[in-house]
């Protein structure tokens, strides 16, 4: 018997090569806004100050219900600044979604009852290092601990199997990934790591960060019995690191897609690269753009040549897990 996983990657593989079709996607990625309260090193949202409407949020929600859509992920910016994220999350529990919210965490404390009551099925919380790393790479003092007050106060009123930790690796916190790993353990929560994506002066390049990111990688081997089928992706984060030509592939536009703060459709969360983006969501249906000749077009792309955007995160093992593929397409 074949899993759901393994059958998704059969449909997935005979949809790509089909143009009257498209596959069904599980995951919608929405950028509610790009207002933030901290001033995070390697990112450039806090920049801006817009947010999706909650009338054109609704309306993506419900064609989005229709299509086959069963999870979301609300992110930003920072989504607890969103003035009107639990009434987003309350009517895309109604519409029978599973409802992931990615956050620094600072505002967890003051929105704790509202997180609660919202039904809200996950929270994932940004930490990037011990206090005075985290601190510095995230641009306020004092983040870390409402961070860490935040993670545990969702254990204690979500449970611990609702909350997750995510950690940019970069060359100013590697050293400190085996250390938040080990508190993840603790804590009983969910881990997940990445390297910092095309912010060139954070690149793992010098042996000494090397060697510990690899030291690492082979100590959550044998701590983490699912950590296999991820390793290849982990392995090639240095290639990626050495900037080294290589093209990638995920499952955007297929299992996932993103829906970016000003509207448009994309394969991913990487809010970049203007070939990427399939049309407007708010002034056109989703369903339309979903299977418009200009998404099969990059949906092939994709699979066959490799991401225009060179992004590298977690979709990439993703992509290895349900298609029994490799995510390299060219090195």
């Amino acid at each position: 018997m074949i899993s759901v996983s393994q059958k998704w990657g059969q449909d997935y593989l005979k949809h790509i090569n089909d143009r009257c079709k498209a596959p069904t996607p599980s995951i919608m990625i929405m950028l509610l806004n790009t207002k933030c309260n901290l001033r995070c090193q390697f990112c450039d949202l806090y920049k801006g100050n817009e947010e999706i409407t909650f009338e054109d949020c609704i309306k993506v929600l419900a064609e989005g219900a229709e299509l086959g859509v069963s999870n979301l992920v609300l992110t930003g910016g920072e989504p607890f600044l969103h003035k009107d994220l639990f009434r987003i999350i309350k009517y895309a529990k109604e519409l029978g979604y599973g409802v992931n919210v990615t956050t620094n965490g600072t505002l967890i404390n003051e929105t704790l009852e509202k997180i609660v009551d919202s039904g809200v099925d996950s929270v994932s919380v940004s930490i990037d290092g011990l206090e005075k790393t985290h601190d510095m790479l995230r641009g306020k003092k004092g983040s870390f601990k409402k961070a860490f007050e935040g993670i545990k106060l969702l254990v204690k009123k979500l449970g611990k199997k609702k909350v997750a930790i995510y950690f940019v690796v970069t060359n100013k916190n590697v050293k400190e990934l085996k250390e938040i790993y080990d508190i993840s353990l603790q804590l009983g929560v969910k881990f997940d790591f990445w390297p910092v994506n095309d912010v060139k002066e954070f690149y793992l390049k010098k042996d000494d960060d090397i060697k510990e990111y690899s030291e690492f990688i082979d100590y959550i081997d044998k701590k983490d019995p699912n950590f296999k089928g991820k390793k290849e992706y982990y392995k090639k984060a240095l290639d990626y690191h050495q900037e080294k030509d290589m093209r990638v592939r995920c499952l955007g536009l297929c299992n996932h897609f993103g829906i970016n703060v000003n509207g448009e459709l994309q394969p991913c969360c990487m809010w970049g690269g203007h070939a990427l983006k399939i049309g407007n969501v708010f002034h056109n249906s989703l369903a339309e753009l979903w299977h418009s000749d200009k998404a099969r077009d990059v949906r092939k792309q994709i699979f066959e040549k490799g991401c225009r955007n060179e992004c590298y995160n977690h979709a990439l093992y993703e992509f290895s897990q349900i298609t029994n593929m490799s995510f390299v397409v060219r090195e």
